[in-house]
């Protein structure tokens, strides 16, 4: 109790400086030059200070076991450089699978087994201004770190983008959680750090400052009086569910009926729902600009987009790191995003032991390069694949050096929609335990088929029909009860699955693989 609450003095005391502190464009370009410049004694700086210097974790332990003390990997980094060095030491066993990561299984390596939790990859040298809940589901609770010196890189990204896409002084609605979720608060800082406008906080969760929901309502609070303090006032969040998306698509008919451009940051799921909502009610958006995230932004979700009129940028974020690379302004493809290597490392690798990806499919593996980020990532599974390519665009980005573009973004290992991630062993537990227990059958009779309806994303409880009639109700019911029950982040994700009806029952067998195996989540053949 008494550390949560110095946490949370320590929050509201920095905010004040980190919303007053005078910032410009060229001050955050120069914030993401510096860092490209030293990535690789930043690197050097966290594997001394972060995993050498704590023996007893499992980063060192895997070190140790690979025969890598910090002099050898340091002259391995400084003669291959980061990427090479992180090949040669993912082929000597120095990497972990997203179960070890999470802390679902013991690290295995040629006999040596390393029991973890997922506090085991914190980052001890965090100051830990605040805390949240992360936005995936991992089977048990975790929390996330926050510090306020990786929001001020962060903020300095937003900044660039704003600035090289001609949007400075638009208004800015977002349309995201309020905490234990991070992506809406971190947003609406960033925002306020650069003197740009937030005009609306739109929240699919209810927020009211005299009526606490969750322990991370403090958090909100402390942000609101703390911006009123620094003169930049953040605003009171609204509380608008999911089937409500016409209050923010008035809100951005609003802004463009007084002769401006609106920007809204929101979850690609929440931003189809506006622009649907928009097109029923008969509202032009025409010039807005909508900045997506957190789950996949298909062709057929841009092409919506694209026929209102509405400009669109897709970041590739996830909740240990935030942004791993940020939306291009000349896009090759509807996803299209620069890879920010001034604090993240990927290799891509198929065919790495225990890793669960599908033959064809070539995972990305995260290194954190700043001694800021909330979680320790060495070579560790995302969960995730994209084509990548090197590319010069001419964007401001480009120009600063990120020529690394990812695009096709997609997840072979959890599933992703309105804006919230269950993984994979959460979703096998669901198949293989909670449903037979609850309704019969085996595990081959249950499966989790993703499709994109009409530009939204559902997931479809299939049932095999021989288990007889069940009411669709009970069967979601269990489904959310079972995601639901692991802390305030797990409530949260569920309750915005149940706002988006997300989840469907579909009374047919599961399909089969060619191997004949039944997998337990699968992407719908069909769009129907």
């Amino acid at each position: 109790m008494l550390d949560d609450l110095w946490m949370l003095f320590r929050f509201t005391r920095g905010l004040v400086p980190f919303l007053t502190e005078l910032q410009d464009a060229q001050g955050a370009s120069e914030i993401l030059a510096e860092g490209r410049a030293r990535r690789v004694e930043n690197f050097l700086a966290l594997l001394r200070r972060a995993v050498f210097e704590y023996p007893a974790r499992p980063y060192s332990r895997l070190f140790h076991h690979a025969g890598f003390d910090f002099g050898k990997t340091e002259r391995l980094v400084l003669q291959l450089g980061i990427e090479a060095a992180l090949e040669r030491l993912l082929d000597a066993g120095v990497y972990l699978t997203l179960d070890e990561f999470k802390g679902r299984v013991p690290i295995r390596r040629g006999g040596v087994e390393i029991a973890a939790t997922a506090s085991d990859f914190d980052n001890p040298l965090l100051k830990r201004d605040f805390e949240a809940a992360t936005s995936g589901s991992t089977g048990t609770r975790r929390r996330l770190l926050i510090d306020l010196d990786l929001l001020r890189f962060e903020a300095a990204l937003q900044a660039v983008f704003i600035g090289g896409a001609g949007m400075a002084g638009m208004p800015m609605g977002i349309w995201r959680p309020v905490p234990p979720g991070t992506a809406g608060i971190k947003r609406a800082l960033s925002q306020l750090r650069y003197g740009e406008r937030l005009e609306r906080w739109f929240t699919m969760e209810p927020f009211s400052l005299v009526r606490p929901r969750t322990k991370s309502w403090a958090v909100t609070a402390a942000a609101l009086g703390a911006s009123r303090l620094a003169g930049r006032p953040l605003p009171v969040p609204e509380f608008v569910p999911l089937e409500n998306a016409i209050v923010v698509a008035e809100w951005m008919a609003s802004v463009l009926r007084r002769g401006e451009r609106p920007y809204l940051d929101a979850s690609s799921s929440a931003a189809v729902r506006v622009i649907q909502a928009a097109r029923a009610a008969g509202f032009n958006l025409r010039g807005s600009f909508v900045r997506v995230g957190s789950e996949p932004f298909t062709p057929a979700r841009a092409a919506l987009f694209e026929a209102a009129g509405c400009g669109t940028g897709s970041n590739y974020s996830i909740s240990e790191t935030g942004v791993v690379a940020i939306a291009c302004s000349r896009p090759a493809a509807p996803d299209d995003a620069h890879l920010i290597d001034a604090k993240i490392a990927i290799l891509q690798r198929e065919g790495v032991p225990l890793v669960r990806a599908q033959h064809g499919t070539v995972p990305i593996f995260l290194t954190t390069l700043l001694t800021s980020t909330p979680k320790l990532l060495i070579n560790v599974e995302s969960g995730d694949f994209a084509d990548r390519s090197e590319r010069r665009c001419g964007c401001v980005f480009d120009r600063l050096g990120f020529t690394t573009h990812l695009q096709n973004i997609r997840s072979y290992e959890k599933l992703t929609t309105e804006g919230m991630h269950f993984t994979g062993s959460t979703l096998l537990r669901i198949v293989e335990e909670v449903l037979p227990a609850r309704f019969g059958g085996d595990p081959t009779d249950y499966q989790l088929a993703e499709a994109e309806v009409e530009g939204n994303r559902v997931v479809r409880i299939r049932m095999h029909p021989r288990l007889g009639d069940v009411a669709e109700e009970e069967v979601v019911g269990a489904v959310l009860s079972s995601l639901a029950a692991e802390g305030a982040g797990d409530r949260m994700m569920a309750d915005i699955w149940r706002q988006a009806k997300t989840l469907r029952l579909e009374r047919r067998p599961p399909e089969v693989s060619a191997a004949g195996k039944v997998p337990a989540v699968v992407q719908a053949r069909d769009a129907g």
